[in-house]
């Protein structure tokens, strides 16, 4: 069952795997008509680095998915706020 949906953090996400997924194609594509073996290796360590960060980015945006979880909504959200207790008035800013 889905709690919520993808936010913009998780289209984010998800937008930025599918750069790293067409990164990877063309540093293979690079790495195969590369002339030295230790380049062409470099190039597909490379891109399995960059479809593992892809596939860790696409299984984070799916959990928080399912779990209903924001992206970082305390650090760049709103801000907690308390309840107000009877009686009391609310925090205006001075007026000059």
């Amino acid at each position: 069952m889905i709690h919520g949906g993808i936010g913009f953090g998780g289209l984010f996400l998800l937008k930025k795997a599918f750069f790293l997924v067409v990164l990877s194609f063309f540093v293979l594509l690079g790495a195969s008509k590369a002339d030295s073996e230790g380049l062409k290796k470099f190039g597909k360590v490379l891109a399995v680095i960059m479809w593992a960060l892809a596939l860790a980015a696409v299984v984070l945006v799916g959990y928080k998915t399912v779990t209903g979880t924001s992206c970082g909504s305390m650090k760049y959200g709103r801000q907690p706020t308390m309840p107000m207790q009877e009686g009391q008035t609310p925090m205006m800013p001075p007026t000059k």
